[in-house]
């Protein structure tokens, strides 16, 4: 292995262990939607914040859609998919850095890499649980107050048919792997 792909995978590593980091920072920011829910401010927020963008100039939210928007379902759904999110892009981090780490140190067929392959196939299932509920969310704010979200987590139903496209892909690849460990253990009995 050369060591400009050795330094390239170390690079990796250290750019993962900081998304892991700023992942737990972030599983804070589901506060806010549950402050804004307490507080009944999360009309006012969607309406005023500069994340949530109108359809057009002409498309005004009607005062009965404001007062009976589900201020409590929404900050659920969006709470509930944030922290689940998060913390499977952690579990897929973690997942990352071992394989890397198995790769750098030339460990291609291990058991090891079969169990990080199958965690980062659950973490991209949990994030697709957490996309839906996010775009849920985002759903609700979208048909009752006209806004769509530009912001951070503006997931949408889109979204989600990418992640189930990338559950396919991934399994592909996993069952590839597999089959290549199976092929490697006959190989290493015949000889």
């Amino acid at each position: 292995m050369s060591k400009w792909l050795k330094l390239g995978i170390n690079v990796a590593i250290m750019f993962f262990r900081f998304g892991i980091v700023a992942g737990y920072v972030t599983l804070i920011y589901p506060i806010i939607y549950l402050a804004d829910a307490f507080q009944n401010r999360t009309t006012h927020v969607i309406l005023t914040s500069s994340d949530f963008l109108r359809f057009s100039n002409n498309d005004q939210a009607t005062l009965g859609a404001v007062k009976s928007f589900p201020s409590w379902p929404y900050a659920l759904l969006m709470a509930l998919g944030i922290v689940l999110s998060v913390w499977a892009s952690i579990k897929l981090f973690k997942a990352l850095i071992k394989l890397l780490t198995n790769i750098r140190d030339q460990d291609y067929f291990s058991t090891s890499n079969e169990l990080a392959l199958t965690t980062i196939i659950k973490a991209q299932v949990a994030m697709l649980l957490g996309d839906l509920l996010v775009a849920g969310g985002n759903q609700l704010s979208q048909s009752w107050l006209l806004r769509v979200n530009s912001g951070a987590f503006s997931e949408t139903w889109e979204t989600c048919f990418h992640d189930a496209f990338l559950i396919i892909m991934l399994a592909a690849i996993y069952e590839t792997y597999r089959h290549a460990m199976r092929v490697k253990a006959e190989n290493d009995l015949t000889v």
